[in-house]
Protein backbone atom coordinates (compact mmCIF):
# COMPACT_ATOMS: atom_id res chain seq x y z
CA UNK A 1 0.00 0.00 0.00
CA UNK A 2 2.71 2.05 1.26
CA UNK A 3 4.89 1.82 -2.32
CA UNK A 4 1.51 2.55 -4.31
CA UNK A 5 0.97 5.08 -2.40
CA UNK A 6 4.89 6.46 -2.95
CA UNK A 7 4.33 5.54 -6.70
CA UNK A 8 1.53 7.37 -7.14
CA UNK A 9 2.52 10.28 -6.20
CA UNK A 10 5.86 10.68 -8.16
CA UNK A 11 4.06 9.21 -11.11
CA UNK A 12 1.52 12.77 -10.59
CA UNK A 13 4.63 14.54 -10.10
CA UNK A 14 6.14 12.85 -13.84
CA UNK A 15 3.02 13.92 -15.33
CA UNK A 16 2.89 17.26 -13.50
CA UNK A 17 6.29 17.96 -14.83
CA UNK A 18 5.16 17.18 -18.24
CA UNK A 19 2.10 19.56 -18.13
CA UNK A 20 4.41 21.96 -17.22
CA UNK A 21 7.15 21.30 -20.04
CA UNK A 22 3.64 21.61 -22.22
CA UNK A 23 2.86 25.06 -21.04
CA UNK A 24 0.53 23.96 -18.44
CA UNK A 25 1.83 25.93 -15.61
CA UNK A 26 -2.20 25.36 -13.79
CA UNK A 27 -1.78 22.09 -12.72
CA UNK A 28 -1.18 20.67 -8.87
CA UNK A 29 -0.39 17.63 -7.24
CA UNK A 30 -2.20 15.96 -5.12
CA UNK A 31 -0.03 16.48 -1.71
CA UNK A 32 -2.26 14.90 1.17
CA UNK A 33 0.70 12.61 2.61
CA UNK A 34 3.35 14.43 5.25
CA UNK A 35 6.31 12.27 4.40
CA UNK A 36 9.12 13.62 2.04
CA UNK A 37 7.21 12.84 -1.00
CA UNK A 38 4.06 14.58 0.32
CA UNK A 39 6.81 18.05 1.07
CA UNK A 40 8.27 17.54 -2.62
CA UNK A 41 4.64 17.31 -3.78
CA UNK A 42 3.96 20.56 -1.68
CA UNK A 43 6.99 22.09 -2.60
CA UNK A 44 6.44 21.48 -6.44
CA UNK A 45 2.63 23.00 -6.35
CA UNK A 46 4.22 26.29 -4.72
CA UNK A 47 6.56 26.30 -7.00
CA UNK A 48 4.53 25.96 -10.34
CA UNK A 49 2.21 28.85 -8.32
CA UNK A 50 5.26 31.41 -7.98
CA UNK A 51 6.10 30.46 -12.04
CA UNK A 52 2.09 31.15 -12.95
CA UNK A 53 1.89 34.37 -10.80
CA UNK A 54 5.83 35.50 -12.31
CA UNK A 55 4.48 34.37 -16.00
CA UNK A 56 1.22 36.22 -15.09
CA UNK A 57 3.09 39.32 -14.50
CA UNK A 58 5.57 39.11 -17.45
CA UNK A 59 2.49 38.53 -19.64
CA UNK A 60 0.63 41.83 -18.84
CA UNK A 61 4.52 43.60 -18.82
CA UNK A 62 5.03 42.26 -22.13
CA UNK A 63 1.51 43.45 -22.94
CA UNK A 64 2.24 47.31 -21.66
CA UNK A 65 5.82 47.26 -23.76
CA UNK A 66 3.59 46.42 -26.32
CA UNK A 67 1.02 48.98 -25.85
CA UNK A 68 4.18 51.77 -25.01
CA UNK A 69 5.92 50.66 -28.38
CA UNK A 70 2.76 51.09 -30.40
CA UNK A 71 2.30 54.21 -28.94
CA UNK A 72 5.98 55.31 -28.92
CA UNK A 73 5.92 56.04 -32.44
CA UNK A 74 2.99 58.48 -32.24
CA UNK A 75 4.35 59.98 -29.29
CA UNK A 76 7.71 60.66 -31.46
CA UNK A 77 5.78 61.99 -34.22
CA UNK A 78 4.21 64.84 -31.59
CA UNK A 79 6.68 65.59 -30.33
CA UNK A 80 8.39 66.09 -33.42
CA UNK A 81 5.53 67.93 -34.76
CA UNK A 82 5.48 70.26 -31.31
CA UNK A 83 9.33 70.46 -31.71
CA UNK A 84 9.04 71.79 -35.26
CA UNK A 85 6.15 74.27 -34.74
CA UNK A 86 8.36 75.67 -31.78
CA UNK A 87 11.36 76.32 -34.54
CA UNK A 88 8.68 77.71 -37.18
CA UNK A 89 7.39 80.70 -34.45
CA UNK A 90 11.18 81.16 -33.03
CA UNK A 91 12.51 81.28 -36.85
CA UNK A 92 9.68 83.86 -37.36
CA UNK A 93 10.66 85.79 -34.44
CA UNK A 94 14.12 86.11 -34.93
CA UNK A 95 13.17 86.92 -38.66
CA UNK A 96 10.96 89.72 -38.03
CA UNK A 97 13.28 91.80 -36.02
CA UNK A 98 15.27 92.73 -39.14
CA UNK A 99 18.43 92.45 -37.09
CA UNK A 100 21.39 90.59 -37.64
CA UNK A 101 21.60 87.45 -34.68
CA UNK A 102 23.79 84.58 -34.39
CA UNK A 103 25.06 81.92 -31.81
CA UNK A 104 29.31 81.55 -31.16
CA UNK A 105 30.27 77.90 -30.13
CA UNK A 106 32.75 77.81 -27.50
CA UNK A 107 34.82 76.40 -30.24
CA UNK A 108 34.43 79.95 -31.95
CA UNK A 109 32.55 78.84 -34.66
CA UNK A 110 28.80 80.11 -36.21
CA UNK A 111 26.49 77.75 -35.03
CA UNK A 112 23.90 77.06 -37.92
CA UNK A 113 21.25 79.10 -36.10
CA UNK A 114 21.16 82.90 -37.35
CA UNK A 115 19.28 85.55 -38.72
CA UNK A 116 18.20 86.37 -42.43
CA UNK A 117 19.83 89.64 -41.95
CA UNK A 118 23.45 88.78 -40.90
CA UNK A 119 23.04 87.61 -44.63
CA UNK A 120 22.55 90.77 -46.17
CA UNK A 121 24.65 92.56 -43.15
CA UNK A 122 27.56 90.18 -43.19
CA UNK A 123 28.26 89.28 -46.54
CA UNK A 124 27.23 85.68 -46.52
CA UNK A 125 25.44 83.33 -44.00
CA UNK A 126 27.84 82.85 -40.85
CA UNK A 127 26.92 79.76 -40.02
CA UNK A 128 29.99 76.84 -39.99
CA UNK A 129 32.53 79.58 -40.00
CA UNK A 130 35.07 81.62 -37.41
CA UNK A 131 33.85 84.55 -36.02
CA UNK A 132 36.81 85.86 -36.62
CA UNK A 133 36.14 85.24 -40.14
CA UNK A 134 32.76 86.13 -40.22
CA UNK A 135 33.14 89.84 -37.92
CA UNK A 136 36.18 90.33 -40.40
CA UNK A 137 38.94 90.92 -37.51
CA UNK A 138 42.21 91.72 -39.01
CA UNK A 139 45.00 88.62 -38.45
CA UNK A 140 47.06 90.81 -36.06
CA UNK A 141 43.75 91.14 -33.41
CA UNK A 142 42.62 87.35 -34.39
CA UNK A 143 44.85 85.61 -31.24
CA UNK A 144 43.70 88.03 -28.95
CA UNK A 145 39.89 87.81 -30.20
CA UNK A 146 39.98 83.77 -30.20
CA UNK A 147 41.16 83.98 -26.40
CA UNK A 148 38.20 86.42 -25.79
CA UNK A 149 35.86 83.73 -27.29
CA UNK A 150 37.09 81.30 -25.52
CA UNK A 151 37.33 83.18 -22.25
CA UNK A 152 33.63 83.72 -22.69
CA UNK A 153 32.57 79.93 -22.22
CA UNK A 154 35.10 79.32 -19.48
CA UNK A 155 34.09 82.04 -17.63
CA UNK A 156 36.98 82.73 -15.43
CA UNK A 157 35.75 86.24 -14.59
CA UNK A 158 31.85 87.21 -15.29
CA UNK A 159 30.05 87.34 -18.80
CA UNK A 160 29.62 91.33 -17.84
CA UNK A 161 33.35 92.08 -17.21
CA UNK A 162 34.35 90.18 -20.46
CA UNK A 163 31.56 91.92 -23.36
CA UNK A 164 33.38 95.31 -22.18
CA UNK A 165 36.88 93.27 -23.32
CA UNK A 166 35.31 92.26 -27.14
CA UNK A 167 34.52 93.70 -31.02
CA UNK A 168 31.88 96.69 -30.09
CA UNK A 169 31.63 97.80 -33.60
CA UNK A 170 33.34 96.89 -36.91
CA UNK A 171 33.59 97.74 -40.38
CA UNK A 172 33.40 95.11 -42.95
CA UNK A 173 34.73 96.58 -45.91
CA UNK A 174 34.74 100.25 -45.42
CA UNK A 175 30.95 99.69 -46.77
CA UNK A 176 29.27 99.52 -43.67
CA UNK A 177 29.28 99.91 -39.69
CA UNK A 178 28.30 97.61 -37.58
CA UNK A 179 27.45 97.55 -33.65
CA UNK A 180 27.94 94.04 -32.08
CA UNK A 181 25.67 93.01 -28.73
CA UNK A 182 26.51 90.02 -27.03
Amino acid sequence: FASRRLTRTLMDLVAASLEIAQGNFEVKVNAKSRDEVGLLAGTFNHMTSDVLRLLTELRQANRELENYSKNLERMVAERTAEIQEKNRLLDAILNSLGQGFFIIGPEGRCAPVYSKACVALLGGPPADLPITEVLKVKPEEAENFDFWVKNLFEEPIPFESLIELGVAEFNPGGQKFITLEY
